[in-house]
C-alpha cells in the first residue's frame, strides 16, 4: 500500500528563529556525550554568545570567546557556575544554550580526535550542552540537545568518501533508529538522554558536521 506522511510530534519541539525560520518545528534529540570523569562541564562560546538558563529563565549570558565552568558537586549535592559574568550555586542542573539556538559551542577540557585526521579535535556542538548527575547510576554525564536533523549531521557512522547511495541508506537508517527513540525515550531514561554518542550511533557533533 502507499504510504502515508505521519505528522510531526510536537513533543519535545522548539520553535526556530534567526536564519532558520524557514525550516519546520522538529523533535529535540538528547544525546549522552560522554561521562563527565571529573564532574565538570568547561564551555566557551565558539560561534554566538550564549545562554545560561535554569527553569526556563535565563541567568547569565556568555559573550563570545568567553567561557564558563559547571561542576556538579557530589557532597553538598549541587551545581555550581563559574565564569566572568556568572557566579552561582544551586540544587538544579544549569543549560547553556547558543542564544540563536543553534550555533556550535566548544567543550574546553574534552578531546575526541578524528580517527583518520587526529589534528582535529571533536569538542564542538550545537544548541545546547548541560551537565546532570544521574543519581541511579551514580554518574554525572554531559549531555547535547540539539534538532534533530542537526544530530544527524553530526552521525559519524560514513564519510563523503563512501557512496553516495550508501551514505543516503545510512542517514536513512539512521533517521528511523533516532526517531524510534525519540518517540520511546526509555533506553536512558535513567541518565537522562535518549542516545548514547558512542554506543548505539557514533555521534561527533559540529566537527564531523564541517568535515562532510
Amino acid at each position: 500500500p502507499t504510504p502515508s506522511a505521519s505528522p510531526i510530534p510536537s513533543i519535545n519541539a522548539i520553535p526556530l528563529n534567526g536564519d532558520i525560520a524557514s525550516l519546520p518545528n522538529e523533535p529535540m534529540m538528547r544525546v549522552g556525550l560522554f561521562k563527565a570523569t571529573n564532574d565538570e562541564l568547561h564551555v566557551r562560546a565558539f560561534q554566538a554568545p550564549l545562554q545560561v538558563q535554569q527553569g526556563g529563565s535565563t541567568i547569565c549570558r556568555v559573550a563570545t570567546g568567553e567561557a564558563i565552568v559547571i561542576r556538579y558537586d557530589r557532597a553538598q549535592r549541587v551545581y555550581t557556575l563559574r565564569g566572568a559574568s556568572c557566579q552561582r550555586q544551586s540544587s538544579q542542573h544549569y543549560l547553556v544554550r547558543a542564544e540563536d539556538g543553534l550555533s556550535a559551542m566548544e567543550i574546553t577540557d574534552f578531546t575526541r580526535p578524528s580517527g583518520w585526521l587526529t589534528t582535529s579535535n571533536d569538542d564542538k556542538y550545537r544548541a545546547q550542552l548541560e551537565l546532570r548527575y544521574a543519581p541511579i547510576t551514580n554518574s554525572v554525564w554531559v549531555i547535547n540537545e540539539l534538532p534533530f536533523e542537526y544530530y544527524l549531521r553530526g552521525i559519524a557512522e560514513t564519510s563523503n568518501v563512501s557512496p553516495q547511495e550508501f551514505q543516503r541508506t545510512l542517514l536513512t537508517a539512521a533517521r528511523t533508529y533516532g526517531y524510534y527513540h525519540i518517540q520511546r525515550a526509555t533506553k536512558h531514561a535513567d541518565e537522562f538522554h535518549l542516545v548514547d554518542a558512542m554506543y548505539d550511533q557514533v555521534y561527533r557533533g559540529y566537527g564531523h558536521e564541517m568535515r562532510t
